[in-house]
């Protein structure tokens, strides 16, 4: 008898614990989830300067390997329970485009890594930001060219946050002209933003200095 009641013990002990465990399993992604947004709200906010590079087509425009500083403006929902961030890239252009991109705005969605992006994005502190058909305005000085300025429909944003180390990458799809950019991986530093207009002019003159050494300049 006495064998009997530690047997039924042990078996309602572990389905106790099953239930914990199988508990947890639901309950803790959804947690670490909104605790790793919660430290990305409270860093990753308003305008920051980050490396880009652009491409039209297969064709790197910005030439140089650490790409270009562009300013992004990083706005979070309003509704703490809503995983919701707009990145906006601001004021941009590159050699050989017709135009200047006044502003590319998109909602991204926060979400946890899969497991193959978990493989490439090592550590902890990681998460996931994707959205598409952001809004476009593109600006031309050229006549005959019009101003964009719409929601495009397959235009994308999709990248990574590490909010222990606050590396970030992130690549825009415009779904125009071929045109897309790459922030490269890379640590947020929000000093950059007060030395914006020093580093544009310094990547302005190696852009030059890279055409003239690569014979870029020449006119066929």
């Amino acid at each position: 008898m006495k064998r009997k009641k530690m047997s039924a013990l042990l078996m309602t002990s572990l389905c106790l614990l099953g239930t914990a465990c199988s508990s947890d399993d639901n309950i803790t992604p959804k947690e670490e989830l909104n605790q790793l947004t919660t430290e990305a709200r409270s860093f990753l906010t308003d305008n920051i300067v980050l490396n880009v590079r652009a491409f039209m087509g297969e064709a790197d425009k910005t030439l140089l390997p650490d790409g270009c500083p562009v300013i992004f403006d990083f706005k979070w929902s309003d509704t703490h329970n809503t995983n919701t961030l707009n990145i906006a890239m601001l004021d941009f252009t590159m050699e050989g485009m017709p135009y200047v991109i006044d502003r590319f705005a998109c909602d991204l969605t926060i979400a946890s890594l899969n497991s193959w992006e978990q493989d490439e994005y090592k550590g902890d502190g990681w998460i996931k930001f994707e959205g598409k058909d952001g809004w476009l305005k593109m600006v031309s000085d050229i006549p005959n060219i019009p101003t964009i300025d719409k929601q495009i429909e397959g235009s994308s944003i999709m990248g990574y946050y590490n909010v222990r180390t606050h590396e970030i990458n992130f690549k825009i799809d415009f779904n125009q002209m071929l045109v897309t950019a790459t922030a490269i991986r890379q640590t947020v530093d929000k000093s950059r933003l007060a030395k914006f207009d020093e580093e544009k002019k310094q990547y302005e003159e190696e852009f030059e200095k890279y055409k003239e050494e690569h014979g870029l300049n020449k006119k066929e």
